[in-house]
């Protein structure tokens, strides 16, 4: 402990930003580079989904609100609202520099937002002429083994989808038709055990939009999103501040994998109406209904009792096999539940497939906002069935699924936010089915030019299971333990732009981040034949995940970032007795340390380079070696002519010196050792334009789910009317 209040006061005196706190300063010119930060594990999965949709669907200058403005990377809850109030009491914006000028946005960033907003039109002028505005996407991405490989694994065939987005006055529509792969299971009486063809391509609606907004009423059809509060009761959205519905949804290329990924969103209609003015809605009432299937990932659920390992009851409890893999978990009843899907036409069985339309949620419920001036409050409530589509019987969900272990859910939740000048206090208040309660707290100190404060606490019981509560817990999704027993501490800070010397144009410029976060797991699961219970912990341990960043730049050309991270789930053990990332969700993690170093270069223009190197070592089990190492180098260049259409070339580098020794299972690790990529694409602002990318990949290991090689083709083309 003497270390962690070393760390604090550390931590204290550097000081770190109310901003969105993306996990490092965003600085992309191509879709490209933001595929790159996630697939290097630069970005978390929300934080890159949030910034695609951002992509897709810049911020519209003249007619986003403080929320909208607050996604922006860099940009705080100070700003966000001057942002909108310089355009509600002084105008529309003329320019991106008449924007720049107005809200004091120092070059930095914009050099970050860039990417991210354009102009658009103000409403008054979207009412005096109403446009019509159309656009229409096609993708196809093809991944194949090299050609002495095609006994081994077979190619996936060509992924496709086909996007389309409109908008005339205040009606938008929009939808997505897709061509990937899709695994369809069926459960067999006969032979009790799940029955697959394996993955097929198939055509499918992924997406269906219709939808208007005006001032006082909006309302939605098909696919959508909604959002409120602090995200702890209710939210499906991304977004950091949700206030309502939204429609973003997205068709993402995965190139690791050669897939497509296809954001979740509800499926029903939502309305959502205010009958106060533009500048001060006093109430705003929201009702949401939906009805959607959903995919499960195979290794998420379990079920049983298992027709191989225990053909009669308590014949073969679990004590008695030896050891287990991946396919079997022990149940309370101590017998073994299966995961195996078994091919239909076979003695063969897949591994790591996503069933489709697994799962039918049905869910319907309200909000009800009230907004007088600097202070915010509201009611949301929901309620939700969920039906298992696959027909097996005691389908039992995986600790590491993010789905509860009933089918009738609900939640109910307050929320208030009070916001005055230079403070921010935010506060939610949770209730789940069987007695679960989660609670939020946050406060924000952000006085204009000065470095800014923020302080969260967070307390969820071992009862509180809620599938659409998005509230922080630092569990995150590896385990699936969202919001669900965990309390804890959070801090967060950034500094102001630091000029050395006095502020001038091309003054080198320095910033640090800072984020302490400390947090317990009171309750302890316990899983016997006789008992399934939680119970609280006789010694609970302290956990910490400590992050420190600094962004230097210089001339405008050139950016140095270094990011240093620090995870210990148990600080009075250190950590190194423990199981790191084990599939056992009960068991701790263990001790990581992260250094990242990026460096980028734009002296010559219009030429762009951009190196990065990260060191992981953990101190863990888990290797025949306590002392684990990770090397990731990534090296990229790009040239941009005066069309703003670019070349990129990337190569990429990952070592690992346990790979050769370790025991564990092969599928764990998710990065290829070399890949190299050589793209094109056309300027996003021109009405017809094209991307191109052609890339290799070449794994060490034998993982079963990849070819040791592999080449992979992109092409998208789009056109606006």
């Amino acid at each position: 402990m003497k270390r962690a209040c070393c760390l604090i006061v550390i931590y204290l005196y550097i000081t770190p930003v109310g901003a969105r706190n993306y996990s490092q300063d965003i600085y992309i010119s191509n879709i490209n580079e933001l595929y790159e930060l996630f697939e290097n594990d630069s970005l978390n999965t929300e934080e890159f989904l949030n910034l695609f949709e951002l992509w897709q669907h810049p911020v519209l200058l003249n007619s986003a609100d403080a929320g909208r403005f607050y996604e922006l990377p860099g940009v705080n809850f100070d700003l966000a609202l001057r942002m909108e109030q310089q355009r509600l009491h002084h105008g529309a914006y003329r320019s991106l520099a008449d924007f720049a000028l107005r809200n004091e946005i120092p070059e930095e960033l914009q050099v970050q937002i860039k990417s991210f907003i354009v102009l658009g039109p103000s409403r008054l002028a979207a009412e005096e002429q109403p446009t019509l505005n159309n656009r229409l996407s096609v993708t196809s991405l093809y991944m194949t083994p090299l050609p002495r490989q095609l006994e081994r694994k077979s190619p996936q065939g060509v992924q496709s989808f086909l996007q389309w987005d409109g908008q005339l006055d205040d009606i938008r529509w929009a939808g997505a038709i897709t061509h990937r792969l899709r695994t369809a299971a069926t459960y067999q009486n006969d032979s009790p055990y799940l029955k697959s063809l394996g993955p097929e391509n198939r055509l499918e609606v992924e997406q269906f939009h219709l939808g208007s907004k005006t001032p006082q009423l909006e309302w939605m059809l098909g696919h959508y999103q909604a959002g409120f509060g602090q995200r702890l009761t209710f939210d499906t959205t991304t977004r950091q501040q949700p206030r309502g519905i939204y429609h973003s949804g997205n068709v993402q290329a995965n190139h690791s994998t050669g897939r497509l990924a296809v954001t979740p969103q509800l499926f029903g209609g939502a309305l959502q109406w205010s009958p106060g003015t533009a500048l001060n809605p006093a109430i705003t009432t929201t009702w949401f209904f939906s009805r959607r299937n959903l995919d499960v990932y195979q290794y998420d659920f379990h079920y049983g009792p298992d027709a191989w390992l225990s053909p009669k009851p308590l014949q073969n409890p679990c004590g008695n096999l030896g050891t287990q893999n991946n396919e079997f978990t022990c149940g309370a009843d101590g017998r073994w539940y299966s995961s195996r899907v078994q091919a239909s036409n076979s003695s063969n069985y897949y591994n790591f497939v996503t069933l489709q339309d697994a799962v039918r949620e049905s869910l319907g419920g309200a909000n009800f906002h009230w907004h007088q001036g600097a202070l915010q409050a509201g009611l949301v409530a929901y309620r939700s069935q969920l039906e298992f589509l696959l027909n097996i019987p005691d389908p039992r969900f995986a600790p590491s699924a993010a789905y509860p272990d009933r089918n009738n859910l609900w939640g109910t939740g307050i929320y208030a936010n009070w916001q005055q000048t230079s403070h921010r206090v935010a506060t939610e208040i949770s209730f789940s089915q069987a007695q679960g309660r989660g609670l939020y707290g946050l406060y924000v100190f952000h006085p204009p030019q000065r470095t800014e404060l923020q302080w969260s606490v967070r307390d969820y019981n071992a009862y509180f299971q809620n599938p659409h509560g998005r509230g922080e817990a630092q569990s995150g999704e590896v385990e699936g333990l969202r919001q669900t027993n965990e309390r804890g501490v959070k801090f967060m800070a950034t500094t102001p732009s630091i000029y050395a010397g006095q502020r001038a144009q091309g003054a080198p410029i320095l910033k640090w981040v800072t984020v302490a976060d400390f947090w317990q797991e009171p309750y302890e699961h316990v899983l016997n034949p006789q008992q399934n219970f939680w119970r609280r912990r006789s010694t609970t341990p302290t956990h910490f995940f400590g992050q420190l960043r600094a962004d230097f730049q210089w001339h405008s050309t050139h950016v140095l970032q270094a990011a240093l991270e620090y995870t210990n789930k148990d600080l009075n053990e250190n950590g190194r007795d423990e199981t790191y990332l084990s599939s056992n969700a009960t068991q701790p993690q263990g001790e990581r340390r992260r250094l990242r170093l990026k460096t980028i270069n734009q002296r010559i223009k219009p030429w762009r380079w951009t190196g990065e190197y990260v060191l992981t070592w953990e101190d863990v089990a888990k290797y025949p070696s306590r002392f684990d190492q990770q090397h990731n180098m990534n090296l990229q260049a790009s040239y941009q002519d005066q069309q703003n259409q670019q070349w990129l070339f990337h190569l990429g580098y990952w070592r690992h010196p346990q790979l050769t020794t370790s025991t564990t299972p092969f599928h764990d690790r998710k990065q290829p050792k070399l890949n190299s990529y050589l793209s094109f694409s056309s300027a996003t602002s021109r009405p017809l334009g094209w991307d191109f990318r052609m890339g290799w990949f070449y794994y060490a290991d034998d993982r079963p789910e990849y070819a040791d090689q592999s080449l992979q083709l992109k092409l998208s083309g789009w056109v606006k009317f």
